[in-house]
């Protein structure tokens, strides 16, 4: 990784240097403006091209980041996501909301990711937008789309639920899975 290999010359750090967990505080700790400035040199460079895609976090906690990804690791942590969901009973294509992305940075779902959403058995409701005056919308949408489970950014499910008690409404769910945050 071009990036560390030039923190480790100008730090006098050689590759031997790092034996164990321990010897990785020798390393300065990775920023997110370092990343967001230097993410073309955190990719390693054996790793073809072709093999990896570029991607941009969310923004929920400022100005999004792009990363590279390797497309076999993203495929292992779709299929590792895909599998803690089913120890909670949503097997593959079962009906879910997913209560993520919105106005902090994460934009609407393209017309291909709400065809594919659709397959899956998922419904997004943007979590951003979730406020005291669309929250009837929102459960509305909850109950007609009858999932038994949804998926959701800690704090926006926190907030659902609190409108929840203050409405004296109840969402017919089996399971709510938190994510994110």
């Amino acid at each position: 990784v071009p990036y560390y290999r030039r923190l480790m010359v100008a730090g006098g750090l050689q590759s031997s240097d790092i034996q164990s967990a321990a010897d990785l505080r020798k390393l300065p700790v990775l920023m997110k403006d370092s990343i967001r400035a230097h993410w073309h040199e955190l990719r390693a460079e054996n790793i073809p091209d072709k093999d990896t895609f570029i991607a941009e976090t969310g923004g929920t906690t400022g100005e999004p980041m792009r990363i590279a990804k390797v497309l076999y690791s993203e495929a292992w942590a779709n299929m590792c996501y895909e599998r803690g969901l089913s120890w909670g009973g949503v097997a593959p294509g079962m009906k879910h909301i997913e209560l993520w992305g919105g106005a902090m940075g994460c934009a609407k779902q393209t017309w291909r990711q709400q065809c594919a959403s659709l397959l899956a058995g998922r419904r997004r409701l943007l979590a951003y937008d979730l406020g005291q005056d669309n929250v009837h919308t929102y459960i509305d949408v909850i109950r007609r789309f009858q999932s038994p489970f949804i998926v959701g950014y800690a704090s926006s499910m926190y907030l659902l639920a609190r409108m929840l008690l203050e409405r004296r409404e109840q969402l017919p769910v089996q399971a709510v899975f938190t994510t994110a945050e």
